[in-house]
């Protein structure tokens, strides 16, 4: 039988105890089997009443965060008004290393996507002979909703540029942007066109589509571009622009991390 638990427990120190994370598993035989996993880490904790995790303050002594969230609630997630709460009380589920939010569903991603393309202020409009459209501002509108700050003020080209580099982002399969979608990640289509210009556009969590122009299934994308809508891939992109698709690095571990918790729960969860 396999099953797990917090390794280390509690850790006493000035008379608080501190949680200390990691996932321990029996292995055969009786051995030992540890993995930790990239939750917050409070071992540095207990030194004063309140420690600040990232973006928020934490007290050891309560086992509560004593700020609010930075990023509010939302209208249809009761358990998001309550903003001294961890990740919506669902740490066996969710992380958020980063002490904001972070959309907790793909179905979460979707409202908000949706909401996005129908912004008054994002519509394309005349700037003397030529049409502006406002690509990059919506991506950002959609990462800022889940509390990602990373691409604020950067041109479209600029975040093909940035998602480009590894060090920065990973590209994706487009089965694979599509999965991590579902998972409330942002995932977003990338490419430069030439002369400084290029589009960007976030991948919706919904199945793929047919496109006999690409010659392969397509993601569907919320698209900020002569017409703001939710579109297959291929009609937000030109067929000689075809674009890859990116998770930046920090979201990527976040999910990884949530499918490993999960994985391991169902792994010590009797039949």
């Amino acid at each position: 039988m396999i099953h797990g638990k917090l390794i280390g427990g509690t850790r006493a120190s000035a008379g608080l105890l501190v949680l200390v994370v990691g996932l321990l598993a029996a292995a055969p035989l009786g051995a030992e089997a540890v993995r930790a996993l990239p939750l917050v880490d409070l071992s540095q904790c207990c030194v004063e009443s309140t420690e600040i995790m990232h973006a928020r303050y934490f007290s050891p002594n309560l086992g509560r965060f004593v700020s609010v969230d930075p990023v509010g609630g939302e209208v249809g997630s009761s358990q998001s008004w309550n903003r001294y709460s961890y990740v919506r009380n669902n740490p066996s589920n969710l992380l958020d290393p980063t002490g904001e939010a972070v959309f907790a569903t793909g179905e979460e991603l979707k409202e908000v996507g949706d909401a996005v393309v129908k912004r008054d202020d994002l519509q394309p409009v005349k700037n003397g002979e030529a049409l502006q459209t406002f690509c990059n501002k919506g991506v950002q509108a959609i990462l800022n909703e889940g509390g990602d700050h990373s691409l604020d003020n950067m041109k479209a080209a600029d975040i093909a540029e940035f998602l480009s580099n590894a060090a920065n982002a990973t590209e994706l399969s487009y089965a694979d942007a599509v999965s991590y979608a579902k998972q409330g990640a942002t995932v977003i289509a990338a490419k430069t066109a030439g002369s400084g210009a290029g589009h960007v556009a976030v991948v919706a969590p919904m199945s793929m589509v047919k496109s006999s122009s690409f010659g392969e299934d397509v993601p569907v994308i919320f698209n900020i571009g002569k017409t703001n809508r939710v579109v297959p891939l291929s009609e937000g992109f030109r067929v000689q622009h075809q674009p890859k698709t990116y998770i930046l690095n920090v979201d990527k571990n976040l999910v990884d991390a949530q499918r490993a918790l999960q994985e391991a729960a169902a792994a010590v969860t009797p039949p």
